[in-house]
């Protein structure tokens, strides 16, 4: 009896070290002030094993452009850009082949974006996300960056 008990105790001791080593990426969200055109209300990120995807949410209508910033270290960023008729992946300003990058509407007030970590090879596996959208020459909003997010 004493024996199973003991190997009962190592199995569970294995399993929840096991456990505590898995990696799960970090997801969350930012929220943002109202009152700006175009006005970002929140930003939505997921830092997976296998890709990045960030939704940007806005009150009343979607921007006539759009940031996604994965940032790291002393100004170094990938950049998903979305404007009238261009989508671009640019790594510190310049632009960059994603061919498996997505862009989805999953509503009429909100943009996701979703990168194949193939297309982020610079990036390291922690990282600072932001969202900036602008309307015309003059208006613009854009969310704080968040900490340093883990992959998953």
């Amino acid at each position: 009896m004493k024996r199973f008990a003991r190997m009962a105790a190592v199995v569970t001791a294995a399993t929840l070290v096991w456990g505590a080593t898995q990696a799960h990426a970090e997801s969350g969200s930012i929220d943002d002030p109202e009152g700006d055109l175009p006005d970002i209300v929140k930003l939505a990120y997921n830092n997976a094993d296998r890709k990045v995807v960030m939704t940007l949410t806005y009150s009343g209508f979607r921007a006539q452009n759009e940031s996604f910033y994965m940032r790291w270290g002393d100004g170094k960023y990938y950049q998903v850009f979305r404007g009238p008729g261009l989508t671009q992946l640019r790594l510190n300003g310049n632009t960059k082949n994603c061919e498996d990058l997505r862009i989805r509407e999953p509503s009429s007030v909100s943009t996701k974006v979703i990168v194949p970590r193939s297309c982020l090879k610079k990036a390291p596996n922690k990282l600072r996300f932001q969202g900036i959208a602008t309307e015309g020459l003059a208006n613009s909003d854009e969310t704080s960056v968040t900490k340093l997010i883990a992959r998953g």
